[in-house]
Order: C-alpha cells, then structure tokens, then sequence
C-alpha cells in the first residue's frame, strides 16, 4: 500500500490513480523519472509532504534534467497546499552539478534555511523546504 499524497488515502502499490481524489501517480513523480538503477548516473531525492508521505524520486545526471515544484497538477513533484505557488520552484542538473531555482512568489522556497530567491547550486543532504514539504538530496 501506498498513502497518496494530495488526500492521503490508502492506495494499492499497483493503482496509478486514487480512486478519492483522482491523483495520477505516474505523472506526478512518485513513478521513478528514469528506469535505470545505475547509481553514478542518477541523482536521488527524498520528498516528505506534511511530515507523513515520503517517496524517492530520481532525477539523471545529464544536462537539462528538470523536475519542477509546485502546487499545479503538472509538475513532477506536486505540494498539495494551497499557499504554495503553482511552479514554485525547479531542480534541475547542469554542468556537472544540481541546481535549484526558486520560480514563483507564494510561501517561499528555503534551502537549509537560506531563502531560494535566485539559482543556487545543491549538495548532498541539502533540504529544500516550501510549505510543509520537504525534498532532500539522498544520493549525488
């Protein structure tokens, strides 16, 4: 079983969508974004949303690599509250390096703290916090 993370309701490890609120899992990133394992070729990242959900997601390490964040149904990483911009911010991998950039105003994005104003570059067990959703990088 898994918990969906807009209604948290108890959905089997083989449903794409909740049944409660529609959720689609397979494009929302709680689908692995690549299908290799090879793990010098992919960047892991934990998300927590409101301290219950958690699920990896991977990103590879290849240029131009985006997940994008925020509160609209199209991004790889969905914040279901409504405070939190509808693309509030972007993870992507350039130039050897993970990079995340804040995008929209709404609660604010933080790394560690740090407001997430302009690009800035991440490190392994750096946390980037926007509402009460967290996303940590796990494995570089």
């Amino acid at each position: 079983m898994k918990d969906c993370p807009r209604c948290g309701s108890g959905v089997f490890d083989d449903m794409d969508t909740c049944f409660d609120c529609d959720y689609n899992f397979v494009s929302r990133g709680i689908q692995p974004l690549i299908t290799s394992h090879e793990d010098s070729q992919i960047v892991r990242l934990k998300v927590t949303l409101a301290g219950k959900c958690a699920y990896e997601t991977m990103l590879r390490k290849q240029d131009g690599a985006v997940a994008s964040v925020g509160y609209a149904k199209d991004n790889t990483i969905v914040i279901p509250e409504q405070e939190v911009a509808r693309h509030q911010c972007s993870i992507f991998y350039s130039q050897g390096q993970l990079w995340a950039e804040g995008l929209e105003d709404g609660v604010g994005a933080s790394i560690d703290g740090m407001p997430l104003c302009k690009v800035r570059p991440l490190n392994l067990g750096d946390t980037i916090m926007i509402g009460s959703a967290k996303i940590t990088l796990m494995q570089m």
